[in-house]
């Protein structure tokens, strides 16, 4: 849209992780099934490969995405909208783990829908996964989201107070370490005085289990090759600056024996 140019960021600490090659920019193609339109909007994502260099060995690979999909989380009828922008985001990042040979994936940022929605379970449970190669997709406030509406949201504004903003990491090769952070919901709407945005950062801490493998290695053979997601998805190299790829977190703790854990807070938008 002209008039709002969204999109997503993500920053990483150079001196833990290693850029693996150049990130991934995804626009998702809307539909418009009355006229048998598509529009590329602003909906988008942006997927990096890392390689943590604090983990033993060569260190675990890991692929890192946000996410920021149509906007008005409270009308349910852009939830079909919403799915179809999940299932090009699967596809492209299946595709890209499976090229890097990641052990772990994490997707955050501003989903704009609520727990238990069609779009919410579909990022959830919808990856094509082979048998015994799932990723166990797991949503780090599971146990946060469910409080009382007064109290549990990512977004509060004059229309609506609802939880939208989620981080997502495969389960069977991370876990949490501690209780994911968000803030108490606002009394009023937001931004304000204190809060830049109309939504609340979100922070999970995650940590690789000592059992890890990559993602897809019970999927396909080792030497081979994932493309580029085919049509249907705008995918684009972004060029690296290395001078803007800047620590946004403080350092963290840990040995080889015990590898620290994975920071994570993701940009939100509208």
């Amino acid at each position: 849209r002209k008039k709002s140019l969204d999109g997503s960021s993500l920053f990483w600490r150079r001196d833990r992780f290693e850029l693996l090659r150049p990130p991934i920019n995804v626009t998702f193609e809307d539909w418009e099934p009355r006229r048998g339109e598509v529009h590329h909007e602003d909906r988008a994502m942006l997927a990096v490969a890392l390689r943590d260099r604090a983990q033993p060995g060569e260190g675990k690979r890991l692929v890192a995405a946000a996410v920021h999909l149509m906007r008005n989380p409270e009308d349910v009828g852009k939830d079909a909208m919403r799915m179809l922008e999940v299932s090009q985001m699967m596809r492209a990042l299946s595709c890209f783990v499976a090229e890097v040979g990641a052990e772990g994936l994490i997707v955050m940022g501003d989903f704009n829908a609520v727990p238990q929605s069609w779009t919410h379970l579909f990022a959830l449970h919808g990856w094509q996964d082979c048998i015994g190669s799932e990723k166990g997709i797991q949503d780090a406030f599971d146990e946060v989201e469910w409080g009382p509406r007064n109290e549990s949201c990512t977004t509060r504004t004059g229309a609506r107070s609802l939880w939208v903003d989620y981080i997502f990491f495969s389960a069977r090769t991370m876990a949490l370490s501690g209780r994911p952070e968000v803030e108490r919901c606002p009394p009023g709407p937001i931004p304000d005085a204190t809060h830049p945005s109309d939504h609340l950062p979100v922070a999970a801490t995650l940590r690789f289990l000592p059992s890890a493998q990559p993602l897809d290695a019970r999927a396909r053979p080792a030497d081979a090759s994932c493309s580029a997601p085919g049509s249907g998805v705008a995918v684009n190299d972004v060029e690296v600056r290395p001078e803007t790829s800047d620590a946004v977190s403080p350092p963290l703790s840990g040995s080889c024996d015990s590898p620290p854990p994975l920071s994570f807070v993701p940009a939100v938008g509208k």
